[in-house]
């Protein structure tokens, strides 16, 4: 028994119904990886570009509360870190909008992370 596929006319009415709905279906879903693959595009082009912000952010902020003096406490340099971050409005705003979005690491007192 051989199954003859030639066109859509000959082919049973049944069958050319199921055929059409898994061409239509194989169609959305190269659309959707194509919009998958856009997005994850942009979505890896927003993250090099926050981390690279990031990264200039740190290295500005750690060259400033670095210079500590010799024998300095750890509590010493957070109240510097905190100092710094209360004395830069900018800085304190972006602080807070990434603590509401969760984008910050948390930090847990007395546990190791």
């Amino acid at each position: 028994m051989s199954v003859f596929l030639g066109s859509a006319s000959d082919l049973a009415p049944t069958a050319t119904v199921l055929l059409n709905k898994e061409k239509q279906e194989v169609k959305l879903l190269k659309e959707r990886l194509e919009w998958q693959i856009k997005r994850t595009e942009e979505l890896e082009k927003e993250r090099d570009f926050l981390r690279a912000q990031l990264a200039s952010f740190i290295d500005t902020k750690l060259e400033l509360l670095s210079e500590r003096p010799i024998g300095d406490t750890v509590l010493a340099f957070e109240k510097r870190c905190e100092a710094a971050i209360h004395g830069d409005v900018h800085v304190k705003e972006k602080i807070e909008s990434m603590k509401a979005e969760g984008a910050l690491l948390p930090i847990r007192k007395g546990k190791p992370v």
